[in-house]
């Protein structure tokens, strides 16, 4: 347990430790609401946080509020229903890695997380959905400026209206002329109204394709960056089910929280949280505590498997893991599979990372193949 400054100027705590760390997410007494919360790097726009947390906005309610979203939206996101969707998911995949090929073959080098990465996390999380493929190009637009920690209040408040605008119309486009995916099904429910719908689709669809689009190109650098690793992986010495594993604990893409505030003074080791103070999670420094496992800072591919929190923990942890987890053993099972010289195309020190990005991963992968 530190102390934190967050960007209000308000003083709050940071925890580095696994056992706190899930402490603080299982514990009820913290709580999720933006109105609540301080932002660690960049503040809301005043007029959001006096909003509040608007219904719809599931990561951001606690208790009944939070339980009542997550068990309309648990069964599309269960091992079950994505097990039936993974077929469609090797489709996917397949038509990127087609189109990189093309690139590959004309170009030379690709920069994967633009031709392959992106295009495959963006179209499944829209296909699940039911989110036209023509809205595709402006969701990720705007989801580059709500993420960037450099954007300014006013940008971002006309970036959530267009979001809003967009999505409605397809909200609104679903319910004149049904279809399939989630937001149609949510559509027939007369107790959700379209705004209520809109928070919901956006959460889902900002939370489900950065993350995932950045951890599968941060992964592919990370495992053309370990020679030894990568043959183990490609020769199948290892299941794609455990190099998966091990790549979200080693790489935690989350590297910006998450953050509660507590709602009465909490006891957390040998530090009060008094009430109404912040706590941010980091989650890469927990998930390489030395308690939680051994030589955390080395990537194993066949390390037994650890209870990592890149999912978080609790009431909260990501309704979207068996998506992500799947998207990735596919993903990167298929890609190296097709590409089984792929090399980087620029020295690792210039591969430029998103340091600046509430979602840490690359701005840019440059790759080709030997030969």
């Amino acid at each position: 347990m530190s102390p934190l400054r967050f960007a209000s100027g308000a003083e709050g705590w940071l925890v580095t430790d696994y056992r706190i760390a899930r402490s603080v997410l299982r514990d009820s007494r913290f709580s999720t609401d933006r109105k609540l919360t301080e932002a660690p790097i960049r503040e809301l726009p005043p007029i959001l946080r006096e909003y509040g947390t608007p219904p719809g906005m599931f990561n951001c309610l606690d208790g009944d509020s939070h339980a009542r979203y997550r068990r309309l939206l648990a069964g599309y996101f269960s091992a079950g229903r994505i097990a039936e969707f993974a077929p469609r998911a090797v489709d996917i995949v397949d038509e990127q890695l087609t189109t990189m090929a093309e690139v590959l073959d004309s170009a030379g080098e690709a920069d994967l997380l633009a031709v392959f990465a992106m295009p495959v996390s963006l179209r499944l999380i829209c296909e699940l959905l039911g989110v036209p493929d023509r809205l595709s190009g402006d969701i990720a637009r705007l989801a580059s400026v709500l993420f960037d920690l450099s954007a300014s209040g006013d940008s971002m408040i006309a970036t959530i209206l267009e979001l809003r605008e967009i999505l409605l119309d397809a909200i609104r486009h679903t319910r004149a002329s049904p279809s399939s995916g989630l937001i149609a099904d949510l559509a027939r429910d007369p107790e959700i109204d379209d705004e209520e719908l809109f928070q919901i689709s956006q959460v889902l669809l900002l939370a489900g394709f950065e993350t995932t689009a950045n951890m599968l190109a941060l992964s592919t650098f990370a495992l053309l960056s370990a020679p030894d690793q990568l043959r183990r992986f490609r020769a199948g010495e290892v299941s794609a089910a455990a190099a998966v594993d091990e790549l979200l604990r080693y790489l935690s893409v989350a590297h910006m929280g998450p953050v509660r505030a507590a709602s009465e003074s909490v006891r957390l080791g040998e530090v009060t949280v008094a009430a109404g103070q912040s706590v941010m999670i980091s989650v890469p420094v927990v998930n390489r505590d030395p308690a939680l496992l051994d030589d955390a800072d080395r990537l194993l591919l066949d390390r037994p498997p650890v209870n990592h929190i890149s999912f978080g923990v609790g009431a909260h942890k990501c309704i979207g893991q068996y998506l992500a987890r799947t998207e990735l053993e596919i993903g990167l099972t298929r890609l190296f599979a097709r590409f089984p010289t792929l090399t980087l195309a620029v020295p690792p020190e210039q591969v430029p990372l998103r340091t600046d990005m509430l979602v840490y991963g690359v701005h840019e992968l440059l790759v080709g193949v030997e030969g």
